[in-house]
């Protein structure tokens, strides 16, 4: 029932959308399986989103290997009906630790092998793009087999190269530290020479943006600011680790960062697990109001903390009688509150591009697709 009355919401916003899509706009996609439907597009067009930035993989060090090796690569579903947006960010999550083990004369074999594993990538989707956007000509039918199929092959290539040469920019995203900073540095260095025309960004967490002495400025072309995430979720009294806005105006001073800054606002929410005040894990995409409502399973102990009643299992994880569970979101108040707060900085200009983290039904749903619609306006 939810699903279908949001339907019936994105048409009538999407019937009403007079605006023209620009890039400024923009979501992260962070999932392992890339599977964007009609339904997602509707959202997107809504939202007047353009720009996806999408993982591609996670790179982390195995001991075992005693090298940097692939994790999570993002799959794309064969669904006849899914969607490949046109301007899309390859994005590649790399851990600290690959930086702390990798010694600096592997730093170019991994940086090629990574640029190779994400143009594999751009192929996989520029190929099912052009598969998907490209219809038979009728004017073809009168044609021999062979003559036809030349002419599809080359008009499939022409809708390839097309989506391939929409992909600008590919992000790298690491939150390095100060003894990590001239290795991952160089890396950067190394894949920007291998990525050619293309320009590279990278994440920057609040901690990198205010401490730029021990930080360092990463050599790419602009930054994404991570507006979220601004504590250790395993501190049992930390009363919300993705965000609360005394802790972030901690962070963001009006002084003016010397590349240009995108920013990414949270959309998401968590659940932190703990057993007798110690951590024991993080459970995705919890159902608030569910919880607040079962009074049977839960036992409310302060605004957002829960204990568990009786022994459960939520969403593949074994719950115990007496775990608690701390549930973290950010309210639209907050996030309207960040937006004004953000273009009041020296850094934010009328160029910086706004991205929601991350893509989830649930998630968007949740905050409601005009609530969102209007924290993009605060940037226009």
């Amino acid at each position: 029932m939810r699903k279908i009355f949001f339907i019936a919401i994105i048409v009538i916003l999407v019937s009403c959308q007079t605006k023209k899509s620009d890039n400024k706009n923009a979501f992260y996609y962070w999932k392992t399986s890339f599977s964007f439907d009609s339904y997602d597009d509707s959202i997107a067009k809504s939202l007047n989103v353009n720009t996806f930035y999408i993982r591609y993989l996670d790179v982390d060090w195995s001991e075992a290997y005693g090298w940097a090796v692939p994790k999570a690569t993002l799959t794309i579903s064969n669904y006849d009906d899914y969607i490949i947006p046109e301007n899309i960010i390859p994005c590649v999550f790399i851990t600290n630790q690959v930086f702390v083990n990798i010694t600096k004369d592997r730093l170019n074999e991994l940086a090629d092998k990574i640029s190779k594993l994400i143009e594999s990538k751009n192929i996989e989707f520029a190929r099912d793009y052009a598969y998907k956007s490209n219809n038979d000509d009728e004017s073809w039918n009168d044609l021999p087999v062979e003559e036809q199929q030349q002419k599809q092959n080359l008009a499939n290539i022409t809708e390839q190269n097309k989506w391939l040469d929409n992909i600008k920019e590919i992000q790298i995203d690491c939150d390095w530290t100060p003894s990590t900073k001239d290795k991952y540095f160089e890396f950067l260095k190394l894949i920007k020479k291998k990525i050619g025309k293309r320009n590279l960004s990278a994440t920057l967490r609040l901690w990198q943006f205010k401490n730029i002495k021990i930080a360092g400025v990463p050599p790419v072309t602009r930054c994404m600011l991570m507006c979220y995430s601004l504590s250790s979720p395993k501190e049992y009294n930390t009363p919300n680790s993705i965000f609360t806005i005394d802790e972030f105006k901690k962070y963001l001073s009006n002084e003016t960062y010397p590349l240009a800054l995108d920013y990414a606002l949270p959309v998401y929410n968590w659940g932190i697990l703990f057993r007798n005040k110690q951590f024991k894990g993080i459970i995705g995409e919890i159902d608030e109001i569910d919880i607040k409502i079962d009074t049977i399973t839960y036992r409310k102990i302060s605004e957002n903390v829960y204990s568990f009643k009786t022994d459960t299992v939520m969403n593949n994880t074994y719950i115990r009688y007496g775990d608690e569970i701390r549930i973290e979101s950010v309210s639209t108040a907050e996030l309207t509150e960040l937006a004004n707060f953000i273009i009041k900085n020296d850094s934010y200009t009328k160029d910086s591009k706004i991205s929601f983290f991350s893509w989830d039904n649930i998630y968007i749903y949740n905050y409601g697709t005009e609530n969102l619609s209007k924290i993009y306006k605060i940037f226009h």
